[in-house]
């Protein structure tokens, strides 16, 4: 697996310790993607993996990863789920 950037690993913990909420999950990988975040679907199914989630919500959260890079258009319901400054918090 090629390294992920602290932020990202930061983010998928937060996102894990949230209970993996949907929209809450699609918020953090939108505000990554948008922040210049390499978001890769196969490291971030393996990292899931690594940290006890089981395969199928794994895959999950890769191909929301992979929604959220392509493009595709995404409603994210009750946001902003995160606070503004999340990004900047994750990182320190």
């Amino acid at each position: 697996m090629e390294k992920m950037t602290p932020l990202i690993d930061n983010a998928l913990l937060a996102i894990q310790e949230r209970g993996n909420h949907k929209n809450a999950t699609l918020e953090m990988l939108d505000r990554l993607h948008k922040a210049g975040e390499k978001l890769i679907e196969s490291e971030i199914i393996e990292w899931a993996i690594m940290n006890g989630w089981d395969k199928q919500d794994a895959e999950r959260l890769g191909v929301l990863a992979s929604m959220v890079v392509s493009g595709d258009v995404i409603n994210i319901e009750g946001y902003p789920h995160w606070g503004d400054h999340i990004l900047s918090f994750l990182m320190d």
